[in-house]
């Protein structure tokens, strides 16, 4: 079986399909059930998908059962939440009957230093997960990651030449910078000049809205550029997106439209409902005939998500 552009596999060795092959989309189920059945059985693997939805909808959760998901088939994954630590990510996981901290779940701290005196980075290869695993990056490995930016950038300049940019963890560069580490962490040689991932692995970023909080306009350009530099690793990515009660829209102008697939999720006014109702609809999806109608959402404790159509 041959793999074509991340996306379908043939028994061929010619470089394209024709009419007459029967060609198959591999395909990455987030672990909710109706979902998947509403995704043709889930998102096509290496599909890169917006996640938009306002504080309260769901959002981390069903991120969490993709990690799941994820782990279950033996994939590994990495995650940046710039809203939750480790403790508290896999605390409400574990609340929810998803038991994540059953696999190794590191923080990208623990397994990759700066050593400054040669200007390099190294692994500590003997600490990261041999089966399945999490590589976890949240505000305060960002934070770690942006002063490695800001030290490599001064170590590459002449004293005098021009001013040192110091990174704040915002900083875009900074996230790519982090996602390329992490990576690394699964590549069959970390420390090689290009990443060769043992397996599959599982992106989320949750969410991606806060790194173009100074620049709504850049969000698009920041997505993309975070797509084409990883994307190409045949990588499933989730990216969560902020939608605004005060605006009515996605936070940053046309990340959607990047994106291979949107899942987009809202409560009604709860002033009007006197309670909290969720709901889901996949506005789009490539390759994929996807679900037309919304879903129910109900997030239960020790259960996890579960959607209904509507």
């Amino acid at each position: 079986m041959v793999r074509i552009k991340g996306y379908v596999q043939k028994a061929s060795e010619e470089p394209e399909p024709t009419k007459e092959e029967e060609i198959k989309i591999e395909r990455f189920p987030l672990g909710v059930q109706k979902l998947d059945e509403g995704l043709e059985g889930g998102i096509p693997v290496g599909s890169w998908v917006v996640i938009s939805g306002e504080p309260g909808t769901g959002k981390t959760v069903l991120t969490q059962h993709a990690s799941r998901s994820a782990l279950e088939r033996k994939w590994n994954a990495v995650i940046v939440s710039t809203e939750t630590k480790k403790w508290e990510w896999l605390a409400q996981a574990r609340s929810l009957g998803l038991p994540l901290d059953k696999y190794p779940v590191i923080k990208l701290e623990d397994v990759v230093q700066y050593n400054s005196k040669e200007d390099t980075i190294e692994y500590a290869v003997d600490k990261v997960p041999k089966d399945s695993g999490v590589i976890f990056i949240d505000t305060y490995t960002l934070s770690n990651v942006a002063k490695i930016k800001g030290l490599q950038t001064k170590a590459r300049e002449k004293e005098g030449e021009r001013k040192v940019k110091w990174y704040s963890y915002l900083d875009p560069e900074v996230l790519s910078l982090a996602t390329d580490l992490a990576f690394r962490v699964f590549s069959k040689n970390p420390e090689a000049k290009y990443i060769d991932l043992r397996t599959p692995v599982l992106f989320i970023v949750d969410s991606l809205s806060v790194f173009y909080l100074r620049t709504p306009n850049l969000a698009a350009k920041i997505a993309l550029d975070l797509a084409l530099r990883f994307k190409k690793y045949n990588t499933v990515g989730l990216l969560i997106t902020q939608y605004a009660w005060t605006t009515g829209g996605t936070y940053g102008a046309r990340v959607e439209h990047i994106a291979d697939g949107v899942i987009h999720m809202w409560m009604e006014n709860v002033e009007s409902t006197k309670e909290v109702r969720r709901h889901l609809i996949i506005k789009k999806m490539r390759m994929t005939q996807h679900a037309l109608r919304a879903y129910r959402v109900y997030i239960e404790k020790g259960s996890g998500m579960r959607v209904e159509p509507e």
